[in-house]
């Protein structure tokens, strides 16, 4: 459960892995976690060191429209049901508990909550590199991609370290482990969620330097320079494995498949990702208020010939391992606009209530969310991109006063002992 509560992306492939390991269907697997986490729901609440009701509900109710919507769109077909429920076990389970375990303890929490998350991240990495535990891992995928769903929990911890001062007793220890973590993210190929880190860093210490016109420019430069670098320099590239193009030897049947250059991964990679954008603009202009349906989209894009000539081809990469993962758009925007419609999308954006809050840096939970956002306009669909939702959720816990900042925690741990 502790996986479950954290973000370090690993609770679906190692549950999946036991639950396959005695047999259970996988339709059950995210009802089996709901009742697994009833015992935590009440240790938590009877761990508490005073009500937590109140507080609790302040914080939720802004996701009341949201779900609701969700069951009224998801309810009628069985693609909606099953998406429904991946929803809630894997966003909306996990997202509350966080909240009742930072409203149970709030010092402890803020102590412990990121530090647990990059434990895990480095933990598992080593886990599943040295093949320590066999886990489920992205079907195809070889060597150090297998772990390309590790690179999002390691961004945020790597967001984390930099963006507070709460590391800095130890500057050269983080800054050697920030650059490790970093160069783990190159090395295992994730192009979205690097540029989306780059991207999240430079904006932030553009933002918090605004009066100074110098840094604001050094930091735009020098995330431009970062981003291009990492996309063509190619004793980065060659380590990364694309998103876009997969290649592989084939001993057995005697062809090879050779490896594109890093121009043609950077080309075709969006060119992956426009042949999703552009048909999933269409079927949203052809129903722009309600949507297609929840876990309607796939079905909408095979019709009238949308998909591209590209992926018609028989060709070893049908699969798409490595192409493009044509189950969602890889836009959560996109995504909800396609499948909800505009009212969709007004229940999606109230869950960032109060809208005021955001532009706080001085809560980095809002530039966690930030990031988080990034990650899913270019990757997975809205069950698999929890940390917008989850660090939003902080992020109001500490703009109401409930969960003190990165830097009170000494002071507030000394006031609660005394």
């Amino acid at each position: 459960m502790l996986l479950s509560l954290t973000l370090a992306r690993s609770s679906g492939y190692i549950v999946s892995t036991v639950f396959g390991a005695i047999g259970l269907p996988k339709g059950y697997y995210s009802a089996l976690i709901m009742v697994m986490a009833l015992p935590f729901i009440y240790i938590i609440l009877l761990s508490a060191k005073k009500s937590i009701v109140k507080p609790f509900w302040l914080v939720s109710k802004y996701w009341l429209p949201w779900i609701v919507y969700l069951f009224i769109a998801g309810l009628p077909t069985a693609e909606g049901v099953w998406k429904l429920q991946m929803y809630i076990g894997i966003v909306l389970l996990p997202a509350m508990l966080i909240v009742l375990m930072a409203l149970a303890d709030p010092v402890v929490f803020q102590k412990y909550f990121m530090k647990v998350l990059l434990f895990l991240n480095i933990i598992i990495l080593a886990i599943i590199y040295f093949n320590i535990v066999k886990v489920n891992v992205i079907e195809g995928a070889e060597g150090i991609e297998r772990l390309i769903w590790l690179s999002r929990g390691i961004g945020l911890s790597i967001a984390y370290i930099l963006i507070t001062s709460a590391w800095r007793k130890h500057i050269v220890l983080n800054a050697a482990l920030v650059v490790v973590l970093f160069s783990i993210m190159i090395y295992i190929g994730s192009r979205g969620p690097v540029i989306s880190l780059l991207l999240t860093i430079g904006f932030f210490f553009a933002v918090k330097n605004r009066k100074n016109i110098t840094t604001i420019i050094l930091s735009t430069l020098t995330t431009i320079i970062l981003i291009i670098a990492f996309l063509n320099v190619g004793y980065l590239t060659d380590f990364t494995r694309s998103f876009a193009i997969h290649g592989k030897t084939a001993a057995a049947r005697g062809q090879t498949v050779a490896i594109h250059r890093n121009t043609s991964k950077i080309t075709h990679f969006a060119d992956d990702r426009l042949s999703a954008y552009t048909p999933t603009l269409r079927i949203f202009g052809d129903h722009p208020l309600v949507g297609v349906g929840l876990g309607q989209w796939w079905k909408s894009y095979q019709k009238e010939n949308r998909l591209p000539d590209w992926l018609k081809a028989k060709t070893i990469e049908k699969k798409m391992r490595g192409q493009m993962d044509v189950q969602y758009p890889h836009n959560i925007f996109l995504e909800i606009l396609a499948e909800l419609g505009i009212i969709g999308m007004v229940c999606f954006l109230l869950l960032f209530l109060p809208f005021r809050r955001i532009f706080s840096l001085s809560n980095e939970y809002n530039v966690l969310c930030l990031l988080g956002l990034l990650y899913a306009c270019s990757s997975s669909d809205i069950t698999q991109n929890s940390a917008p939702m989850i660090f939003n959720l902080l992020s109001i816990l500490r703009a109401r006063g409930l969960l003190p900042s990165s830097d009170e925690d000494t002071d507030i741990t000394r006031q609660a002992a005394s």
